[in-house]
């Protein structure tokens, strides 16, 4: 098992594709189950770490499953948990690191379609194995989707006013006799209280 740092130059994901080889993250190995309720954060960004495992590509896979797998069950608790209480439990940071490691899944996925297009047809038993562990990789992305769009809907945008419109009432009944006459409906009447 040889650990590989992000910092560092990584080799080309096609080199240790061609070796039988993939990355995962080195936390997968200490994922045995949903660790949501005692903390969150640390669940949903867990995987992101500074470490990759080269590990053989049919291992890799299986990680990957799992990984997508744990993350769909701790986004599932914690919208429940969110129903409860209302209470978000990601921070700015957190939402910073997901969204990297969902540029860097965009990376590799873009590698393995490349790696697939290079591959003769006759070596079919490495494509499906490279197929294989895109699925899950592609499927664990989909689930970091998920999770930015939880932590945006949850969360208050950061650019919000309290001010109210310049409008005056004027203006408004004239905007809604507008858009009353554009959909053919009667011109509404106001009451001049």
């Amino acid at each position: 098992m040889k650990t590989l740092q992000y910092r560092k130059k990584l080799p080309k994901l096609v080199t240790l594709i061609s070796m039988g080889l993939a990355t995962v993250p080195a936390e997968s190995f200490r994922h045995k189950q949903s660790s949501l309720t005692p903390n969150a954060q640390r669940s949903l960004t867990s995987p992101i770490s500074n470490q990759l495992v080269a590990i053989p590509i049919d291992d890799a896979t299986e990680r990957m499953c799992k990984l997508a797998e744990l993350l769909s069950n701790d986004l599932n608790n914690l919208k429940k948990e969110w129903e409860k209480y209302h209470h978000s439990f990601i921070s700015q940071r957190a939402y910073k690191q997901i969204n990297k490691n969902i540029k860097d899944i965009d990376s590799s996925l873009v590698d393995i379609k490349a790696i697939l297009t290079s591959f003769s047809n006759s070596d079919i038993p490495k494509r499906e194995s490279i197929l294989l562990f895109g699925r899950p990789l592609a499927i664990y992305r989909s689930v970091l989707t998920e999770v930015i769009s939880f932590i945006e809907q949850t969360h208050q945008p950061l650019k919000t006013t309290n001010r109210k419109p310049n409008v005056t009432d004027a203006d408004m009944r004239k905007l809604i006799q507008t858009e009353h006459i554009k959909l053919g409906l009667n011109k509404p009447k106001f009451d001049s209280n």
